[in-house]
């Protein structure tokens, strides 16, 4: 397709521009010389948000910027303010507006991962989650969200996927990931569909290692080229392609984003995506063990990628590109598209209109929301020794084990606040120390929390016993045939694989403050359990899907 074509197209889904904007695309596009289109194709990281950081990001031209969105609001509106007011042209303000544990933007509404909503079984409560995420990542300066993560959570050793996915089942994550797209992007900010060609079926992380979708392609068609099909019927504006190969369709083992055949035929051509593609994070193993660094980011825009996240070193990348074109090895024809697209995708949110402006909302009302879908997503999993609901009149003393020390590779994350929750409803709770003499005439129950999401870099998801109960006798007892127990998930339901023989399970899917609020209502039987596991826990780590 020409250039001119390409442009008209744009007047269809997922840009759907008028004339006004295809007319800015093509003025624009008609200005920039080949180093200012390279520039567009690369998105850095910024960590800092100082204006050091931020000069040194917009040394060249780049065509967007990621920050991290749980700092203080006012610091993200500043940032976003200087880097807009400081670009030639108008940026893409990225970010995984996916919510966590610690996910509230700008210390805003602390909502639930994406398992949570699939516990709820509800459309409502994705379109609710993905339209705060939109309203308050506006008020960010944010543009553009990684989000949402539409992969199949099926392995359960996959230390990523897990409680960041929409579940198990094809089907609802389809459903669920169309509505938070639609919601998303009807409320002003692009949506990013993730991680194609599909991630969780080996129980790798595509930033330690190069990861496998190992499903026949019929397979794959059913199951998670359906999910595509539909994120692209919902009108989806970007996808994400990941250091994640599929040998059934490309025998050659390349990673989509390395992969023309994933990212031109089959996504492109065999699905239709009209949209942006980005890479994943160009600085993870998947991509990095691939090749050297000057091929890379050559065979990552040339092979299908419009833009290439996280350039390890800006300069660098943006000479490798800028040889790789006059070598011949990136096609003009490649680059001037790519660069179509990211205007288009800019023109599309109105960037040439207007860059950054804050955008009111009614915090309390969302926090209201946050609540809702924290106590609609609590699950009771088995309860068959009738334990349920306890109180301080049949179970005054408890005795809790949470996690000693709660870290992950960006630094110590909050204590859990079960203890105070539990106090709060009349009970006296002691907390498992090393050393610790444990018996049933010392506690009338056993409250063991786990809170562990799925994250990068981790590695591992299973439970931690060493952390939960220190020291060589404690780390290997267990104590429900003793004292009548209850086991709570605040993260990854594929534990309960580690302890079949406890009677009595809840699942809260994240560690966030509702969720904990809501978990200890719901034991208490102050709230009804609403949840449906959204997992399937029948698979167990050999996988047969």
């Amino acid at each position: 397709m020409n250039n001119s074509a390409l442009i008209k197209s744009f007047a269809l889904a997922p840009f759907n521009l008028n004339e006004q904007r295809l007319q800015w695309v093509q003025s624009t596009f008609d200005t920039l010389n080949n180093d200012e289109k390279i520039g567009q194709t690369l998105l850095p990281l910024v960590l800092d948000l100082d204006q050091d950081d931020l000069d040194a990001a917009l040394k060249i031209p780049v065509g967007g910027v990621f920050r991290i969105h749980n700092g203080p609001l006012d610091s993200l509106q500043r940032s976003a303010q200087y880097l807009q007011s400081h670009s030639k042209l108008p940026l893409l303000m990225a970010g995984d507006l996916e919510y966590v544990e610690n996910g509230a933007i700008g210390h805003g509404t602390m909502l639930t991962n994406q398992l949570t909503i699939a516990a709820t079984g509800s459309t409502q409560a994705a379109a609710d989650a993905a339209r705060i995420a939109a309203i308050e990542g506006r008020n960010a300066g944010y543009n553009w969200s990684y989000s949402p993560i539409v992969d199949i959570s099926i392995n359960p050793r996959n230390p990523i996927v897990c409680t960041r996915s929409f579940g198990s089942y094809p089907e609802q994550i389809a459903d669920l990931g169309a509505a938070y797209i639609q919601a998303m992007q009807e409320n002003g900010m692009a949506a990013c569909a993730k991680h194609w060609p599909g991630d969780g079926m080996d129980d790798k992380d595509q930033h330690l290692s190069l990861s496998e979708n190992s499903l026949s392609f019929e397979r794959w068609k059913q199951t998670y080229g359906m999910i595509y099909q539909r994120m692209i019927d919902a009108g989806v504006q970007t996808i994400m392609s990941a250091h994640i190969n599929l040998p059934s369709y490309d025998a050659s083992g390349a990673p989509a984003s390395l992969s023309a055949r994933l990212n031109l035929d089959l996504l492109r051509d065999q699905l239709g995506f009209a949209g942006l593609i980005v890479s994943d994070a160009s600085m993870m193993a998947g991509m990095t063990s691939q090749a050297d660094r000057a091929q890379l980011v050559a065979d990552c825009i040339e092979n299908g990628c419009d833009i290439l996240l996280f350039p390890e070193d800006i300069e660098g990348d943006f000479n490798h590109l800028k040889n790789a074109l006059n070598s011949g090895r990136l096609s003009q024809q490649r680059l001037d598209e790519s660069v179509l697209r990211i205007l288009a995708l800019k023109a599309s949110l109105g960037l040439a209109e207007a860059r950054f402006q804050p955008v009111p909302f009614d915090a309390q009302a969302h926090a209201k929301t946050a609540r809702d879908i924290a106590q609609s997503c609590v699950t009771l999993l088995r309860d068959n020794a009738q334990l349920l609901p306890i109180s301080p009149a049949k179970h005054q003393r408890v005795l809790l084990i949470e996690p000693q020390k709660r870290e992950s590779i960006l630094g110590t994350k909050e204590k859990l606040q079960f203890e105070e929750l539990l106090q709060a409803q009349g009970f006296s709770v002691t907390t498992l120390t090393a050393g610790l003499a444990i018996n049933s005439d010392l506690f009338d129950l056993v409250v063991i929390v786990t809170a562990d999401e799925a994250a990068f870099c981790k590695g591992f998801i299973g439970i931690n016993w060493q952390n939960l109960q220190p020291g060589l006798f404690h780390v290997m007892q267990r104590f429900w045939h003793l004292i009548p127990t209850v086991f709570v998930s605040l993260g990854n339901p594929y534990q309960v694989h580690e302890i079949e023989q406890c009677q009595t399970v809840i699942f809260g899917y994240c560690p966030s403050l509702p969720i904990q609020e809501a978990v200890v209502q719901a034991m208490v039987g102050k709230t009804p359990f609403l949840g449906q596991n959204p997992v399937r826990l029948d698979i167990k780590p050999r996988i047969d899907f």
